[in-house]
């Protein structure tokens, strides 16, 4: 029960509350310090930030990508929806879990 509880608790640690939203590239919204990911043409991914003229992976290494190699580039987002969600699912299952360990089920009955 404790292992399960661990794993859990691990789990709602580990999620994002961000989401990505899709940008238009002719647009032009890049703004610096905001967290971008890209897919390009020949199907790498990376997730950067843009600081001046490049984009800075969150390595820290710099990746120079040009416009035209990028197929599509998504703006993460604060989600509200899915902060709000886990953070209900986190207390129903939290409530579950004291409703069940009080219960106190006798295992070991003798016939």
């Amino acid at each position: 029960m404790k292992l399960t509880a661990y794993l859990f608790f691990s789990l709602i640690f580990l999620t994002s509350c961000n989401s990505y939203k899709k940008i238009d590239l002719s647009v032009g919204d890049i703004n610096c310090q905001k967290t971008y990911k890209i897919t390009t043409i020949d199907g790498k991914k990376f997730k950067d930030k843009k600081c001046e003229q490049t984009l800075t992976s969150l390595n820290c290494s710099k990746n120079i990508i040009p416009l035209n190699k990028i197929v599509e580039i998504k703006e993460r987002r604060f989600s509200y929806l899915e902060t709000s969600g886990i953070l209900i699912l986190t207390g129903i299952t939290v409530a579950v879990i004291v409703a069940i360990s009080n219960i106190g089920i006798d295992v070991n009955t003798s016939f």
